[in-house]
């Protein structure tokens, strides 16, 4: 008994009739389309180089390539007017030269006003925030005073842990961390429990802003 033979596919040879006449039909207008792309991509990587859209600067025109470079220049003349301006205001203007002074004299409350928030929200995490500052107010210095500005917070430390004190005392340490200010004042460390058994730690805090000397 002769072992069974393996039938062939009768689709293969439609399909290799069909395949091999679209290969050579097409095999001629791919090639001549990658040598055109070829060509115009290089054609056009050589006509839209940077040097070929010259920029119009006042009364000059410059290379797209060169902006960079005319951008530093105008930066070194923009220092120099502005050295220019400063030395103007010194010989000239002895008026405005005092109001520049004056302004740098000037203690950046904003500044450390955010500062002290920042210290505060070091203490908050996703499911307490334990300290509330509701008492803002800040006072200028005087002329005669050689301390600076004064600015007066009050609120509560609240804690469910009994940690209130502690607290208080780091929230303290990291106002007297903050670069412009010159003192803090000692809090009163005292604590009271709330009929939910939440510790309260009251505070009234004083902090001295450094002062620019003459």
């Amino acid at each position: 008994m002769q072992p069974e033979s393996t039938p062939k596919s009768h689709g293969d040879a439609p399909l290799r009739s069909v395949l091999l006449p679209a290969f050579e039909r097409l095999g001629f207008p791919v090639l001549l389309f990658g040598i055109v792309f070829f060509f115009v991509t290089l054609l056009v990587t050589l006509v839209l180089t940077p040097d070929r859209f010259p920029v119009r600067i006042g009364d000059r025109v410059v290379r797209l390539i060169d902006l960079e470079q005319e951008q530093k220049k105008l930066l070194v003349e923009k220092v120099d007017l502005e050295g220019k301006r400063d030395s103007s205001i010194d010989t000239r203007a002895p008026v405005l030269h005092q109001l520049g002074v004056l302004r740098s004299r000037i203690v950046p409350v904003g500044t450390v006003l955010l500062a002290i928030d920042d210290v505060r929200l070091r203490f908050k995490t996703a499911r307490v925030d334990p300290i509330s500052l509701p008492q803002i107010s800040v006072s200028p210095s005087s002329p005669s005073s050689a301390s600076g500005v004064t600015i007066k917070i009050g609120g509560e430390v609240r804690d469910g842990g009994g940690k209130t004190m502690q607290t208080l005392a780091s929230f303290v340490d990291g106002l007297r961390a903050i670069p412009s200010v010159l003192s803090v004042s000692e809090p009163e460390y005292a604590e009271k429990t709330d009929p939910d058994g939440t510790t309260v730690s009251p505070f009234s805090i004083s902090l001295t802003l450094i002062h620019a000397a003459p």
